[in-house]
């Protein structure tokens, strides 16, 4: 008897049919992965291997399991269908054929399991897996999830690698060449980094002059980094022009890691897994080399710290502190909830709060004046803002930080603490998300916040 199994993803994108025999199933072909966490979280599509028993080698035992792993597979349950035929392929009760087949399927329950995995934020098991993978059969699923996962995890050379290895073997892939060209950069090897960039515009002209100012500020450091060196320290480096910003550097790299041990210490942040990457450029090239980003930015968190020193003071370091702690704020929330995006109200008011050694005050960078915005504004990227109107977001945004912060009595931190202590990889991150903590909605919040807010008539 011929069934249909008719699979949809939640967000209705994807959807396919499964085909199969009750008595003779098909081996396991995985459906798509779940809703992305992060536009940067790949889409996979597995292809079912082709080895089956014939069915009339198979004893009613053997074709039990053979349901039940089929069944929970279609489910979408990877990992009991991993557990069972784990189980079954160590059996001496089992016959030669029938494990034939068992093993035939481990490729693919073990590369799904590791894509579901992948969606939750989890690569440090999903390589594991991918890996057990490869000693089966090569996948192209399974180099791509290695290449991502490497690639968020920071090991480059091995992101390197398996990158590399599934784009000689697809024709187009917009986000993995991006990826590598990231893995590039990180590597020192611009010059690859900006040719994987171009070669993204040139197979995806839609996305041209979305790649415009990043291939721009890329071909810009191929010259930068031949004045450049590194320094190091255990969670940090630091590349600056040598010559220039020698003694800067070193004072930029202890600071770091004074201002990590405080936030780690008193706002519960994690230290990284993999040193934070950080680069010092001179002001008057800032916006060259970092075309993409705002014209009025100090500074600017791309996966890197991407720090302006203005050659017009006497003392640069003092200059650029407050910059370091701010754009480590949003490094460190990004490491904390995978890379995902965060409501820009809260990523940009608690870097404002945190910039100033001693918190910054709700009147900092203007005053108060004003009406107080929509809440829609505080949703909205403020990047793209002009610098007024960036100014004032930014500072309605603080104020809203600080709104948040007076709500418990004698426990100036506590709800700020609550909100970052309930984040992770997976942690819903929509406003109303991050203050369900704290019992409140985000209207609410705004609500509270505009009525407190002086400027307002």
């Amino acid at each position: 008897m011929k069934k249909w199994l008719f699979i949809a993803v939640a967000a209705g994108f994807w959807v396919y049919f499964l085909f199969y025999s009750e008595k003779n199933p098909s081996d396991l072909k995985a459906p798509p992965p779940p809703p992305m966490h992060a536009p940067s979280v790949p889409t996979v599509r597995i292809d079912e291997p082709k080895t089956k028993p014939p069915p009339d080698q198979l004893n009613t035992k053997e074709q039990e399991v053979m349901r039940t792993i089929t069944t929970r597979f279609q489910m979408g349950d990877y990992g009991t269908a991993l557990r069972i035929a784990r189980k079954h392929l160590r059996d001496p009760d089992f016959s030669h054929g029938f494990k034939i087949w068992l093993k035939s399927q481990f490729p693919v329950l073990l590369t799904s399991q590791a894509w579901l995995l992948i969606q939750q934020g989890k690569c440090e098991g999903a390589v594991t897996l991918l890996e057990e993978s490869l000693t089966f059969r090569p996948m192209l699923e399974t180099s791509k999830g290695l290449g991502y996962c490497f690639f968020k995890l920071k090991r480059w050379e091995q992101a390197e690698t398996y990158l590399k290895e599934y784009l000689s073997k697809v024709n187009k892939d917009f986000d993995m060449t991006l990826a590598l060209a990231d893995v590039m950069e990180s590597l020192g090897r611009h010059a690859e980094s900006s040719s994987l960039i171009e070669k993204a515009a040139q197979d995806f002209p839609q996305a041209k002059e979305k790649l415009k100012d990043r291939l721009h500020s890329m071909r810009a450091r191929i010259k930068e980094a031949g004045y450049q060196s590194t320094i190091n320290s255990e969670h940090f480096t630091v590349t600056f022009r040598v010559n220039e910003h020698d003694g800067l550097a070193s004072q930029v790299l202890d600071y770091l890691e004074t201002v990590l041990f405080e936030f780690q210490d008193h706002w519960g942040f994690q230290r990284p897994d993999q040193p934070i990457e950080v680069l010092l450029y001179s002001a008057k090239d800032f916006s060259n080399l970092v075309a993409y980003g705002p014209k009025w930015a100090g500074g600017l968190y791309d996966g890197r710290l991407r720090i302006q020193v203005k050659e017009t003071t006497t003392r640069p370091f003092d200059s650029v502190k407050k910059v370091i702690r701010h754009e480590l704020v949003h490094a460190l929330l990004a490491e904390k909830t995978d890379q995902r995006r965060m409501p820009y109200w809260f990523n940009e008011g608690l870097a404002m709060l945190l910039e100033c050694e001693r918190g910054c005050p709700p009147e900092r960078g203007g005053g108060v004046s004003g009406d107080f915005l929509p809440i829609d504004k505080f949703t909205q990227n403020f990047t793209h803002l002009p610098k007024d109107q960036a100014g004032l977001v930014y500072r309605q945004s603080l104020f809203l930080i600080h709104s948040i912060r007076n709500q418990m009595q004698g426990e100036f931190d506590r709800p700020l603490l609550e909100i970052i202590r309930h984040l992770n990889r997976q942690s819903p991150l929509e406003s109303d998300d991050l203050l369900r903590p704290l019992r409140i909605s985000f209207h609410t919040a705004h609500d509270r916040a505009k009525k407190r807010w002086p400027g307002n008539p």
